[in-house]
């Protein structure tokens, strides 16, 4: 399955046990922003991702490997 941004601010906000109203109040947003955010139908810029996960007391960590596939080029 997929991980999209809607479904890590869904993850973190369940294990933080928290409502969409509870995660909008700690960000300072409204509860229909979340739902937006959680069902994808927005995509959040990283800034924003961060910002919400942290509400919901999780850390975005994001690295890079290099690709299976990966060709060089040069």
């Amino acid at each position: 399955m997929k991980t999209t941004p809607g479904r890590l601010i869904r993850r973190a906000r369940a294990e933080a046990r928290l409502t969409q109203v509870e995660l909008a109040r700690r960000c300072e947003t409204a509860q229909s922003a979340i739902s937006r955010l959680e069902n994808d139908t927005i995509s959040p810029t990283v800034e924003t991702l961060e910002r919400v996960l942290a509400a919901a007391g999780a850390e975005l960590i994001i690295t890079t490997k290099e690709r299976d596939d990966a060709t060089t080029h040069g």
